[in-house]
């Protein structure tokens, strides 16, 4: 029996004998070409739109080197194709590629004169390439055509930002009238007016900034530079408790207050008015009843010494940041550096920096400090002790050698200052305070007088301007009893100053040699009296 399969088939076959059949027999005709339906595009036209879609579908895919090779078929057509070209010079700048970008944004310009969107392409092209006043150019050109078009009048401000600052100004005032509030548009008015000298206004476009980015550090940081320029210390505490309350994270605090804190020691390493001064323990007590950190702790007592050195909070809390773990050499030695200014309180210095000076014993840079504020006490064998454990941790330093001969030139033990000079030159042969002292302290003695010409020459022909080395000379040559030779070089260390009541009675002692008693007295008052020889 058939399936209707092998039926189907068979009638397949049979159709298909009948269909050559009639075609074979059927009379011959001309096949004419296909005319185009009404309203079809020409075959360039079809061309360019097809390419041009796929393109575009390539370039929103983000396979823009696909896109490129679509949108260069188009150019192949119409080489003057505006759109392909600024569709080119956008796929190059997704990838990067601003170079190539840049001759097909000129290219679309050129095309489509009047297209506003190319020419905004073109300018950033060109202000990217670094060509600012062809970019600037291009930015006028639309806001001649466009004279509200934000973009153009941005682009021009942050360009003129630097070089006429002027125009940059008049370009953003215009955008803040025109458009809503923004950010960075009113850091960047701010900035302009800092830098030329508008601070009135620069604290007013600030302030309005802060409204709309209260929890942003950078604002208040501003407004403080602002109202610091204009020397109005006294509204900067208020910015700094507002920015205190409103900035969120307590490392954004930590960072803010040590900004501030750093900024005001750096001015206080000048003279500076009382106003400031006041601002800065204001800003130290704000920071230290906010503090976050033992570093914020410890800038917050730097600074408020820095302010008020009778401040004896401020010993609190150095000691307080000082006594973590985490303090480093640093911060140990800005303390030091802070507390030893002050030259008639070495006690109080020691009292803040000996509890975490001893746990840092290890680092030569703080006994030696530690050993220097003992000496300053009057406590030799303390002062002593602690330069020797410095020179212990570290042999090769000179400044350990140098302070331990001072030291002990001071005690009378004459020999062994001598020992330790030694001991610094082989380090540093150019020393020059050590070849002054060294040589002073043999002709104090008279002893050695060659060694102590020769290091006092050496030390005045690497710097004639110091009057410790005219002196070292002078000193010298007097006591090898050559008055005549010597007074030149006293009257010349004399001269430079500053005042030295030894060089004066090194001056007094040779008038006296060459009889002359009126200078010799005159020269003992400016010495502060006859003093007799022995320890200095």
């Amino acid at each position: 029996m058939r399936t209707p399969k092998r039926y189907f088939a068979r009638c397949g076959w049979a159709a298909a004998l009948c269909l050559l059949l009639l075609a074979a027999c059927a009379p011959a005709r001309k096949i004419l070409p296909r005319e185009p339906a009404r309203g079809a595009l020409p075959p360039e036209r079809g061309r360019i739109e097809y390419h041009f879609l796929r393109g575009s579908v390539f370039q929103m895919q983000g396979e823009f080197q696909r896109a490129i090779g679509e949108f260069q078929r188009v150019l192949r057509v119409d080489t003057a194709n505006g759109p392909a070209n600024a569709a080119i010079a956008r796929c190059w700048q997704r990838l990067r590629r601003a170079d190539s970008a840049l001759p097909y944004a000129a290219a679309a310009v050129r095309a489509t004169p009047e297209h506003l969107p190319s020419r905004q392409q073109y300018a950033e092209l060109l202000a990217t390439a670094g060509l600012f006043d062809s970019a600037v150019a291009q930015c006028r050109f639309i806001i001649l055509r466009k004279p509200y078009d934000a973009n153009a009048h941005y682009m021009i401000a942050m360009i003129l930002q630097g070089r006429d600052p002027a125009e940059a100004i008049s370009h953003f005032e215009f955008l803040r009238r025109t458009t809503e509030d923004d950010y960075d548009l009113l850091l960047n008015l701010a900035e302009l007016y800092i830098n030329t000298a508008q601070f009135a206004n620069a604290a007013s476009t600030l302030r309005d900034a802060v409204e709309l980015s209260p929890n942003d550090p950078d604002v208040y940081s501003l407004l403080v530079d602002a109202y610091g320029r204009d020397s109005a210390w006294s509204k900067i505490p208020e910015v700094i408790e507002l920015a205190a309350n409103r900035i969120g994270d307590s490392a954004s605090v930590e960072e803010f207050f040590l900004d501030h804190l750093t900024d005001f020691l750096d001015d206080a390493q000048l003279p500076i008015s009382p106003q400031q001064r006041q601002y800065g323990a204001q800003l130290a007590t704000i920071a230290a009843n906010r503090s976050v950190s033992w570093r914020m702790s410890l800038y917050a007592g730097i600074a408020l010494h820095a302010a008020d050195p009778a401040a004896l909070r401020a010993d609190t809390l150095a000691k307080q940041g000082l006594s973590n773990r985490e303090c480093t050499q640093q911060e140990w030695e800005s303390v030091a550096e802070e507390w030893s200014s002050q030259q008639a309180e070495p006690l109080r210095a020691l009292q803040v920096l000996l509890p975490s000076g001893w746990r840092l014993r290890s680092i030569p840079a703080i006994p030696l400090t530690l050993g220097k504020l003992y000496g300053e006490l009057h406590r030799p064998d303390s002062a002593e002790w602690y330069t020797r454990l410095a020179i212990a941790a570290f042999p090769g330093d000179a400044e350990g050698w140098a302070q331990l001969g001072e030291l002990l030139e001071q005690q009378g033990r004459h020999t062994e200052a001598c020992a330790a000079w030694d001991q610094v030159l082989r380090r540093e042969h150019d020393d020059l305070v050590t070849l002054c002292r060294y040589a002073v302290s043999l002709a104090d003695r008279s002893a050695r007088l060659d060694d102590a010409l020769r290091m006092a020459q050496l030390a005045l022909r690497l710097n004639d301007s110091l009057s410790i080395c005219h002196d070292a000379v002078g000193w010298t040559l007097l006591k090898m009893g050559e008055p005549q030779q010597a007074l030149p070089y006293l009257e010349r260390a004399a001269e430079n100053g500053p005042p030295s009541p030894e060089i004066f009675r090194h001056l007094a002692e040779a008038y006296e040699s060459l009889g002359n008693p009126d200078k010799a007295r005159a020269a003992w008052e400016q010495a502060g009296g006859r003093k007799t020889m022995g320890k200095r």
